[in-house]
């Protein structure tokens, strides 16, 4: 099985920006979290979160079905 999703993830200073591709629909949706300089980790699972409620999935869902992560700091 083909995974379906394709995620980019950079941490910045006041937001960390999220990019998600959608393999099957072609879609290319932007998100952007708050970004928690004392616990990064924090942004990433509220930036997937809100991914994950665009979607109508659950957060575990998109990481399962995501072939590619990048991650990056700025």
């Amino acid at each position: 099985m083909n995974a379906q999703y394709r995620l980019g993830i950079d941490a910045g200073g006041t937001f960390t920006d999220f990019v998600i591709a959608d393999r099957k629909s072609g879609a290319i949706t932007l998100f952007k979290a708050l970004s928690t300089p004392a616990n990064p980790t924090k942004a990433i699972e509220n930036g997937l979160q809100l991914i994950a409620e665009h979607l109508g999935r659950s957060a575990s869902e998109i990481v399962t079905n995501c072939d590619l992560c990048i991650n990056g700091t700025t």
